[in-house]
């Protein structure tokens, strides 16, 4: 009887992690919100979602924008991100969040990492600093040159807190918010999808060993 023993081997298996971990990572992109030039929303390539620039919510306080959501029409189509979302956008941005569980305080960072991230505006000088709710608590994501990271950190117990340092982060499910609305889509349409293993395999990436006894 004929036995065929297959081995996949683990370089392989190494170009398929590589693949599907570079995946995972945001490509912020900018694009303009109400007028042409104006360059104040990022659009995350990887899951579709769209920023507001920092500068436009700049010394708001998380409750003060929940009230603009609701009456100010200039923020249509706008919301408050999850937890969950800031952590996504956190960990694709840096290194450090991503192998983190839980608040990073005055972590460390690479110049790329603070100019993917600076795209987000930056209201005093070259700090890129932005409150999101958490419960109760004001939180902080913010980065600046000094090689500081901060995220999930607490300013304050309540949703009150606001500086001029800071934005509120703003997300966007649909592209029309944007006067770029249709490149963004006209982008998101010729991305190719990630390669995953069944890909591989189909294309031939796995190198197989057969053995006849």
């Amino acid at each position: 009887m004929k036995v065929v023993k297959v081995r996949v081997f683990i370089s392989g298996m190494l170009l398929a992690s590589a693949l599907m971990a570079g995946s995972a990572h945001a490509d912020l992109v900018e694009y303009d919100w109400q007028n042409e030039g104006d360059g104040l929303v990022s659009y995350d390539t990887e899951t579709g979602a769209l920023w507001l620039d920092l500068t436009v919510t700049q010394n708001m306080s998380i409750n003060q924008m929940k009230d603009a959501l609701v009456n100010d029409s200039t923020f249509s189509g706008w919301r408050l991100p999850t937890v969950a979302e800031m952590k996504q956008l956190g960990s694709s941005l840096f290194a450090i969040i991503a192998s983190t569980d839980g608040a990073v305080i005055a972590g460390s960072n690479t110049e790329e990492e603070l100019a993917a991230h600076a795209i987000m505006g930056q209201n005093v000088g070259d700090f890129t600093y932005g409150i999101y709710a958490n419960g109760n608590a004001s939180m902080l994501f913010g980065s600046n040159a000094r090689d500081d990271v901060w995220f999930e950190y607490a300013w304050t117990s309540d949703h009150d807190f606001a500086r001029n340092y800071e934005g509120v982060y703003l997300i966007a499910d649909d592209t029309n918010v944007s006067v770029d609305g249709e490149k963004m889509n006209a982008v998101a349409a010729n991305v190719p999808a990630p390669v995953g293993v069944l890909g591989l395999l189909g294309a031939g990436l796995f190198a197989f060993r057969r053995k006849i006894d």
